[in-house]
């Protein structure tokens, strides 16, 4: 019973976080993917000129449905994995962890949720960095006029991919991206940046854990509850420290992710980062920060907020 009361807790907390963050986490990583001219406000605009508020939400089918089970995975691992840590050093599951347990805990976690969580992401960049002018997006036989005229609009935001619907680099959802990236490089594909992505999630996880119920021990009520105001704040907290420690392994993930399947711009991790400070200096592995921050603090208030509550409904 408590691990489907987890379960049905956390997809229900991704679904909330997913559904408050994904606008941002969309303009993240288009800066993140892009050349030099990809500014926030940019970003932002251009977005919104050629694909309307739709455009925001691109990718965000496939992350809606397996978040569910990314975060059950994580906060599965993490209370198993807290409960043998104080065992093994207490001979009491129950027992209240010390702060390096809850660390290790949440870097298990962390690790546990990458199955879902990497082939989650390389088909949300995949999604997010295909620019579609909403003007003939609709129109089943776009002629070449029209598609030279987008690929022209889009000139300001380098390398994002301007799309005709019978373009063979055209990801109509998740399902028809995830199909042609397996088809093209099989599970490796579908697993692409797993290194960098294990080397962001493991250490974030642990912060992120870490920091949340540090500050819900310091916020706790005299009976040891915590508020849900309190929830908020130290969830919403320890989303924004742990996304803001990681960030240049965030944009050097995404730019790999977001790479060309047929022609492939980076031969790895060390060439994409190499090619990435030539072009950008050492401030671009920093790029999406502000937006990375500020939408880390509202998605995870949300998702701690409803993960606590769905606990206590379910129990």
């Amino acid at each position: 019973m408590e691990a489907t009361s987890t379960f049905v807790a956390g997809w229900f907390s991704g679904v909330a976080s997913i559904l408050a963050g994904h606008p941002f986490d969309t303009i993240k990583v288009r800066q993140q993917a892009v050349g030099e001219k990809a500014h926030l406000l940019t970003c932002i605009s251009t977005t919104y000129k050629h694909e309307g508020v739709h455009g925001f939400f691109k990718g965000m089918a496939f992350p809606l449905f397996s978040i569910g089970a990314m975060n059950a995975l994580y906060f599965g691992v993490y209370s198993n994995t807290l409960k043998a840590l104080s065992y093994l050093r207490y001979g009491d599951k129950n027992r209240e962890p010390n702060n390096f347990d809850i660390f290790l805990a949440g870097c298990a976690g962390g690790v546990g949720q990458l199955v879902v969580a990497c082939p989650t992401d390389v088909v949300k960049v995949k999604l997010q960095v295909q620019l579609e002018d909403s003007k003939f997006s609709k129109v089943k036989d776009v002629n070449k006029a029209s598609f030279k005229n987008a690929k022209a609009l889009v000139k300001q935001v380098p390398h994002i991919t301007a799309c005709k619907k019978s373009a063979k680099s055209f990801y109509v959802g998740p399902v028809s991206c995830l199909i042609s990236i397996y088809r093209r490089n099989g599970l490796r594909g579908c697993y692409k940046a797993l290194s960098l992505q294990f080397c962001r999630d493991i250490p974030a996880s642990g912060v992120y854990i870490l920091v949340y119920e540090s500050l819900c021990r310091q916020m706790s009520r005299k009976d040891g509850s915590v508020s849900a105001v309190a929830t908020m704040l130290a969830g919403g907290t320890a989303g924004s420290i742990s996304w803001g420690i990681i960030i240049p392994f965030d944009v050097v993930k995404s730019r790999l992710q977001a790479d060309s399947i047929e022609k492939p711009r980076y031969k790895g991790v060390l060439h994409c980062a190499r090619e990435s400070y030539k072009s950008g200096g050492a401030r671009v592995f920093f790029r999406g920060t502000i937006v990375c921050v500020v939408r880390a603090f509202p998605v995870n208030a949300v998702t701690f907020l409803a993960y606590e509550w769905s606990l206590k409904v379910l129990k």
